[in-house]
């Protein structure tokens, strides 16, 4: 009948159970949120300071006497759209210093493979020495990448792959790594 008026059908499927549909991204800030300093200032979805734009830090975090945009993505699939939201919204929001949160998982880790040297680009400071940066006074001058385990799901909901890290020198970015 579609096709009779000249249209197409277009069907999205959403999992059920859980009604919000952002636990993972809410589950990897906090995964985050939990290597930060103890008593680090801490707010999430903090709008750009235009007026009228839409655009909101997944978190800012207070280091280094500084406000830092915090930008958290459970599963990349697009480098160059990652790199531009980025960097618009580093431009448009006046924050001095960006850290980017990936989740931990078997897929973003052959992301961040292929991905590595744009990354090294971007965020210079990765792995163990942007944890330690996290916890260092000085500000390092740079942006910052880690990769994250998202925090366990709430009950009833399974757990994501946390990955493995054999092998991979991108495991220097997890916790569990400083260790």
């Amino acid at each position: 009948m579609l096709a009779i008026v000249g249209l197409d059908m277009s069907v999205r499927a959403f999992p059920g159970g859980q009604p919000l549909r952002d636990e993972g991204h809410r589950r990897l800030l906090a995964g985050f949120r939990a290597i930060l300093p103890q008593g680090t200032e801490w707010h999430t979805e903090v709008p750009l300071a235009a007026s009228g734009d839409p655009r909101a830090w997944d978190g800012v975090a207070r280091l280094w006497q500084i406000d830092v945009g915090v930008e958290a993505e459970v599963r990349p699939t697009d480098l160059q759209a990652l790199e531009r939201k980025l960097g618009l919204k580093k431009r448009d929001s006046g924050v001095t210093r960006l850290i980017l949160v990936l989740a931990d998982t078997g897929s973003n880790r052959a992301f961040l493979r292929w991905a590595a040297d744009d990354l090294k680009r971007h965020f210079p400071l990765q792995g163990r020495q942007a944890l330690d940066a996290l916890h260092d006074p000085q500000d390092p001058g740079v942006d910052l990448f880690v990769l994250v385990p998202l925090q366990p799901a709430t009950a009833g909901r399974r757990s994501a792959d946390p990955g493995s890290g054999r092998g991979d020198p991108t495991a220097a970015c997890s916790p569990q790594a400083r260790k």
